[in-house]
């Protein structure tokens, strides 16, 4: 959302055809009846879309992110957000005409980051007939702290190592890399590996998920809060995970291991990802949905 002094916008992976969706829907809603006009919700009810909206507060250059809820109770957004200081509630119609009116595309997702021209990116070698073998691409200098994002993509048959000094806190986007070994030690947020093929994943403390989809003969080493595979075919996965690891439909010959990597720096780095103290490791207590040839496909 976009006001005079301060930014909303989905989170981190909504692209702008979600964007477009939310509006549909806020406006079908908004006209669906004439009984909405007089409906309210409460500022408990305004929480929950926190989920899928982020507020941006902006003065000159500095952006500080803000709840939702925080931002629609400023008392310069009163009369547009549609909230009521006697009743406590908020006018369902003002409230959507306010969201709708100002919704953009989060501009730290990875289609924006890669177009800002505050980015860093950073081009490695060109193989020998003169191809580029992949780049890597980060927000890190200009977004908050909880926005930050690098997304490595292409990579082709590299080993490539990062440290804390460049991951550190972010998101981590992987996508269609093949034959290539990256090394990513640091304590991450999130990371989401998607259409690689034969590469190997060395990661360090990753905070949330690491989420891996449409993977071909791929190893993932990973300590994270949760592991989550979808149609993935011949990967193997070295983890330590305090949740149980999830796979979901259409994978197929996948392994299960223990995590069995060390670096000077892992205990620092769980302990900055909130990892510590460690509880249970139930990386071989899967939970597998699917049915058929997908419920037969895991070997611990």
């Amino acid at each position: 959302l976009y006001f005079g002094h301060a930014l909303c916008t989905t989170n981190l992976s909504t692209s702008f055809a979600a964007v477009t969706i939310i509006v549909s829907c806020l406006d079908s809603y908004s006209s669906a009846s004439a009984a909405v006009a007089d409906q309210t919700i409460s500022v408990n009810a305004i929480s929950a879309l926190e989920y899928l909206l982020a507020c941006e507060l902006c003065s000159g250059s500095r952006r500080n992110l803000r709840p939702l809820r925080e931002v629609a109770l400023l008392q310069s957004e009163l009369p547009h957000s549609g909230y009521s200081k006697i009743t406590r509630t908020f006018s369902i119609v003002k409230l959507v005409a306010w969201i709708r009116s100002h919704l953009t595309e989060n501009p730290y997702g990875v289609s924006a980051t890669i177009t800002n021209r505050h980015k860093v990116a950073t081009s490695f070698p060109l193989h020998t007939d003169g191809r580029r073998r992949g780049r890597m691409v980060s927000n890190m200098a200009i977004s908050p702290n909880n926005s930050k994002l690098v997304v490595f993509a292409h990579i082709k048959k590299l080993n490539v190592m990062k440290s804390e000094d460049e991951l550190a806190g972010a998101q981590i986007q992987i996508q269609a890399c093949r034959e290539a070994f990256l090394y990513l030690l640091a304590p991450m947020r999130h990371v989401a590996i998607d259409h690689c093929h034969n590469c190997t994943f060395v990661l360090g403390a990753v905070q949330g998920i690491v989420h891996i989809s449409h993977c071909v003969q791929c190893t993932v080493i990973a300590i994270c809060g949760r592991l989550q595979a979808r149609e993935c075919t011949l990967c193997v996965f070295h983890v330590c995970t305090p949740c149980k690891p999830v796979f979901l439909d259409g994978n197929d010959s996948l392994k299960l291991a223990p995590y069995h990597t060390f670096y000077p720096a892992l205990g620092k780095h769980m302990a900055t990802a909130g990892l510590l103290p460690w509880g249970l490791n139930k990386w071989d207590s899967p939970i597998v949905t699917g049915e058929g040839e997908n419920k037969a496909s895991l070997i611990l």
